[in-house]
């Protein structure tokens, strides 16, 4: 892209583009998925499911493949955290392009962070709250007493997560997450990335203008390199397994993650500089196809490296995120601001527009969960809590988005990490 391209006059405002709507409504549904599927049978090795997939089709077992692929799906959902990541890294810069650019620092930092930030104190006060009364409760129907039960005896679906004030004052104070290991999860377990968007948010006008400055591609090359490097001395620690013991370091940090963010602002800088050659690439079915199968390819790949020894590990996150990205182009490079025309589509497109609440609304429920395991609830009183989990999450998640425009300023919608742009 010429410097000419980036010097273009200002355009009028970006349009909401429901076809990222869509994107995200898919993606809380998986992360959700995810969190359901951790909290009935635990957590197993990924290695696994690829490994039930190919025996199963060796042995000529249809149904085993389609149920391995299932449960490797369900396996996979946290990665809808980084897809989430890419789409607000597109959203953001297809919004900055589309009006002409970040405009006046604070005024931008303010907008920013009061849409992340006044939803994230809801769910710190709204899963505090849960955890404190799930304990008193259990206090009353079972020994120990309640201060043991909150401090040693709360869990997270079937994990122990043990209370204290450290934690507490983490999670309240936000960046203090990032600095240790106890803390990442602190008390809202799904909302851990926030802080690596708050750093985001802080050097995005300055992305954004390298972004301008040497075009798309060296952009992406650069925020490759950065990434990639980053992780490399972590890799090659503990005897090329630094990436397992320091995953929490690797998380938080956004030299570790830039890649992610940087190919949704590339992928939002040519939707607005060089739509006709997305396009060209990715309207026909076999372009289409094409496109899903290498990124089929990329995640696979990468997502069998994590875990792996050596400087591999320090290439599977990007790969990972490489993959979906293509394997999601498609429909991004033909977006536009028509609504769906199917009427699930324009449901999975209303759940992602409030994806960060339901993303909220999702760790209180796994706290009951826990203290149902705590008691060891009757059979029949799980199936009324399944039967019942969607539509009390979509009801907390609506009373979450409402106080959120209440705190944020009311305009509109509590933004989330992956729609701050319109």
């Amino acid at each position: 892209m010429t410097r000419a391209a980036a010097a273009s006059p200002p355009q009028s405002a970006a349009p909401r583009l429901p076809a990222l709507d869509v994107l995200r409504g898919i993606a809380i549904a998986w992360v959700i998925a995810f969190h359901l599927s951790v909290n009935v049978s635990g957590v197993d090795a990924v290695d696994a499911n690829y490994t039930r997939i190919t025996d199963s089709a060796a042995g000529g077992d249809i149904l085993g493949v389609v149920a391995a692929f299932w449960h490797l799906v369900l396996r996979l959902g946290y990665q809808g955290v980084p897809l989430f990541m890419m789409l607000s890294g597109f959203a953001l810069t297809y919004g900055m392009q589309r009006s002409g650019g970040t405009g006046r620092l604070l005024p931008f930092y303010a907008r920013r962070l009061r849409a992340l930030m006044a939803p994230y104190w809801i769910a710190f006060a709204l899963t505090t709250t849960a955890i404190v009364l799930l304990a008193l409760l259990r206090s009353m129907l079972q020994d120990p007493g309640f201060t043991t039960q909150l401090t040693e005896l709360t869990r997270s679906g079937q994990a122990p997560y043990p209370i204290d004030w450290g934690l507490i004052v983490a999670a309240a104070a936000v960046v203090p997450r990032g600095f240790e290991e106890a803390w990442i999860f602190a008390p809202s377990p799904s909302l851990w990335f926030v802080f690596l968007i708050v750093q985001f948010y802080a050097v995005f006008p300055l992305l954004h203008w390298l972004l301008r400055r040497i075009g798309p591609w060296p952009f992406l090359a650069l925020a490759a390199l950065i990434t990639v490097g980053s992780k490399i001395p972590i890799v090659v620690s503990h005897q090329g397994f630094g990436l397992l013991f320091n995953w929490w370091i690797d998380a938080q940090f956004l030299p570790f993650n830039l890649f992610t963010f940087a190919i949704g602002m590339t992928c939002g800088w040519l939707f607005v500089h060089d739509r006709a050659s997305l396009r060209r690439y990715t309207s026909g079915r076999m372009d289409s196809a094409l496109l899903i199968y290498a990124g089929l390819v990329l995640h696979t790949a990468g997502t069998l490296a994590q875990g792996r020894s050596g400087i591999i590990g320090a290439f599977s996150a990007p790969m990972v995120t490489l993959g979906l990205t293509v394997m999601v182009l498609p429909w991004i490079a033909n977006a536009s601001g028509e609504q769906p025309a199917a009427r699930w589509l324009a449901v999975v497109a209303g759940a992602g527009a409030i994806s960060y609440s339901i993303l909220i609304a999702s760790d209180p429920l796994q706290y009951v969960v826990g203290t149902m395991y705590n008691l060891d609830t009757p059979t029949w009183v799980w199936a009324l809590y399944w039967i019942a989990y969607v539509p009390v999450l979509f009801a907390i998640a609506w009373c979450v988005e409402q106080a959120s425009r209440a705190l944020s300023g009311g305009g509109g919608r509590a933004a989330t990490t992956a729609r701050e742009a319109r």
